[in-house]
């Protein structure tokens, strides 16, 4: 993404004052852009706790250096990487996240809350994680990156998504 179109992204996040904002993959394209990814990242925690799951392009730019990615990011304050892992953010409401789908690192199971009275917002990167929900838990939103060509509206074709009260 060209830089002026970054900082219209974050210009218009901040006029929302959302109360997290999260990031569905894809946050990297190629190994030489870490450090304006990391820098971007940084932007979007200044507005608002950032939590981030692994896209397809990010598995096949870093690989192996992924993890290494993760702790630089995590090293910036309000910043979560949610690999096959939650967090409660409030109680009861849970945000799932799960290692991207299509390149086979989901582990849905793995990722689940215990708590079963609760609310969870799952963040995928690809629909394929939708299948292996079904008769597990309610999902009150499914947040992931492209439609895909499909037409169920439930669906955002945009990596960031806020939330406000």
């Amino acid at each position: 993404m060209a830089l002026q179109s970054l900082k219209i992204v974050l210009s218009n996040l901040k006029s929302f004052r959302p109360n997290l904002i999260v990031y569905t993959g894809d946050l990297i394209s190629k190994e030489e852009f870490i450090e304006d990814a990391l820098k971007f990242a940084e932007d979007l925690a200044k507005i608002a706790p950032t939590y981030i799951v692994w896209g397809n392009w990010d598995h096949w730019s870093l690989g192996g250096k992924l993890k290494m990615f993760k702790e630089l990011l995590e090293s910036i304050s309000e910043i979560r990487v949610l690999l096959n892992e939650n967090v409660e953010v409030e109680g009861g409401l849970y945000i799932i996240g799960v290692d991207d789908p299509y390149t086979m690192h989901v582990d849905f199971e793995k990722a689940m809350p215990k708590a079963k009275e609760a609310m969870y917002i799952l963040l995928a990167h690809s629909p394929e994680i939708i299948g292996k929900t079904a008769n597990k838990v309610d999902i009150i939103f499914i947040y992931r990156a492209y439609a895909w060509g499909t037409n169920n509206s439930t669906y955002y074709r945009s990596n960031i998504c806020t939330f406000t009260q």
